[in-house]
């Protein structure tokens, strides 16, 4: 057939893959109170999908964070940083994490819905 090309799509590289912008989830109040139990040796990651996850104890959860905090950096190395900026948590660092697990939040409106996974971890002290 003359005239006709037929061109395919070159396949992602290792080096022309781009993760997606960080993203965690966030309650719409300020903050949750409670005395949880502290969870020693938790630390951050991020999913190719950008989201944010915490593990402890050998599981991943989803965090669910305060309103106002954010992600910055990349998925190998990125900060939680409060509203006014101020880095709280840093990926890749163990921290001590007080919070509750639970299957589901009990009330209110959660951002990036989509990021939550399995069990859910409620900060107490981000």
């Amino acid at each position: 057939m003359t005239g006709c090309t037929s061109t395919v799509a070159p396949r992602p590289t290792e080096s022309t893959v781009v993760d997606a912008p960080l993203r965690v989830v966030n309650h719409d109040s300020p903050g949750f109170s409670g005395p949880e139990p502290a969870r020693t040796g938790a630390r951050l990651g991020a999913e190719s999908d950008g989201c944010v996850y915490i593990e402890f104890d050998g599981d991943r959860y989803t965090p669910i964070w305060p309103a106002g905090i954010t992600a910055t950096g990349t998925h190998d190395a990125f900060s939680i940083v409060d509203a006014d900026g101020e880095t709280i948590r840093e990926s890749g660092v163990e921290f001590v994490a007080g919070g509750l697990v639970q299957s589901q939040a009990s009330s209110g409106e959660l951002s990036n819905t989509d990021c939550i996974t399995g069990e859910l971890f409620l900060f107490t002290n981000p």
